[in-house]
Formats: structure tokens, sequence, C-alpha cells
């Protein structure tokens, strides 16, 4: 497959495996941010969110969940924003980890579906080639990049929330995109909640987001996606989300 299409096999995790070492989550809110793509005015405001919660009494914890860099392709922007970031709970994306791991092929690592168009593919391979340039000037950086995991399981709540970049089988993945739903994915969906043992799969990569809800095994079980933290992610509107 051509480079922007391709998984690497470095990607790829088995759902049985996810929640196998959960770690207990002591604050009152989570905020799951995927996709800030590098953008520092999205990272102050979510900062700001996160400070008037903190005012009226409530602990925040700020989860990022991969893609955190991407047009931050300064030298000053790029240890800005991955400084703010790598204070907080962070697992890696496509992204970050083609900046600490670079995969020979991969070219941005999106693993781009069929449906998305060829230019988006070599734009986006074009973005990471200018981004890698940038990232290997900051050795420091890189190696924090290289030590983060690709997931994250947290018991928060009472409940098992698994936190992905992509989907249950790859870093990279679309199993959890708006498309995937659209087109019918509930004995996928069924399978990884059974293999995973989570109640809630927050997930991002796709940039369109998605909220469903159901019944697994008898139990009611939640995927959020929220699409885009740092870019617009619905018509006409350029605001960014993020998983409360």
């Amino acid at each position: 497959m051509s480079e922007g299409r391709s998984c690497p096999l470095a990607y790829r995790y088995s759902a049985e495996s996810l929640c196998e070492d959960p770690r207990t989550v002591s604050e009152d809110v989570l905020y799951i941010i995927g996709g800030l793509y590098g953008n520092p005015w999205a990272l102050d405001e979510i900062e700001q969110m996160a400070l008037a919660e903190e005012r009226q009494g409530h602990r925040v914890k700020l989860v990022f969940n991969g893609d955190f860099n991407w047009f931050n392709a300064s030298d000053r922007l790029f240890r800005t924003i991955n400084n703010r970031v790598l204070d907080h709970t962070v697992s890696l994306g496509n992204v970050d980890f083609e900046l600490a791991n670079p995969s020979a092929g991969a070219g941005c690592g999106c693993a781009y579906p069929d449906f998305v168009d060829q230019g988006v593919v070599e734009r986006s391979n074009l973005i990471m080639e200018r981004l890698q340039g940038i990232a290997g000037e900051h050795p420091d950086i890189q190696r924090r990049l290289s030590l983060l995991p690709r997931y994250r399981c947290l018991i928060f709540g009472g409940l098992k929330v698994l936190v992905v970049h992509g989907d249950l089988e790859s870093l990279a993945g679309w199993g959890l995109a708006h498309e995937a739903f659209v087109e019918g994915n509930d004995g996928k969906l069924s399978q990884w909640f059974l293999a995973s043992g989570a109640d809630v799969i927050a997930s991002t990569h796709t940039c369109l987001p998605v909220l469903w809800s159901g019944l697994v095994g008898e139990q009611s079980r939640v995927v959020v996606n929220n699409g885009s933290a740092g870019m617009g992610n619905l018509q006409s509107d350029p605001r960014g989300l993020i998983t409360r």
C-alpha cells in the first residue's frame, strides 16, 4: 500500500490486551483530548475550561490520546506544545509515533481508507515530512514521545474507560470512524467490547465525531469519538471538540 494508507505492524495490538492493567483515576472530571493537532489556541481554551471547573471545586484530569502534533511546525511551537501536553496523561497517535519512531513507508501513518481522497493523503504526507524535520532538531522531545504508550485503560466512576487513538486493533484504525458506524459495525463493536471488557471506549483519529450507546453482553456500553480538538468538526463551525 502507498504511504499514508498503510498501517505499520508496530501500530497493531489485540483488543484482549488493552485493559489488562487499568489505572484508577481519582479526579472528578476527565477531559479526553484527541487531535489537538498542534493548535495552541485550542489548548489555551481547554486549560481555561479546566481551570473554571477547578474553581468550582472539581478536580480535572486532562488525557491526551494522540495527534497533539501537526501544525506546530516551528521550533518554538513544537517545543511549547509538547512540553505543555506532556505535563498531563498522554498516549500516542500515529503522528506522534512517526515523530519519535519513523516507520519506513508509513508516510503520515494515517492509514487512510479508500474513501479518503488521494490529495488529502499526499498533503498529509508532506506535512509529516516537514514536521519530522522539525522534530529531528529536538531529540529530547522525541525521546519523551518514544516512551509513551499506545493506549490507556482507566477506572473512572466505577467504569472501565478504554482510551485509544484509532480503534481496538490498531493505533491508526478506522473502525470507530463515523463512516464505520454508518456502514454498520455492530458485530465488530460487540466483539471489541467483550474482548476488552471496557464499558466506555474513547477514540479520535478520524476528524469526525461519533457518540454511540447500546447494550453488549446485557451491559450498557458507550463509544465516544471526539473527532478533533484542534480543528473544526461540524459544518460552518470552526470549534474543536473534546470528550468530557
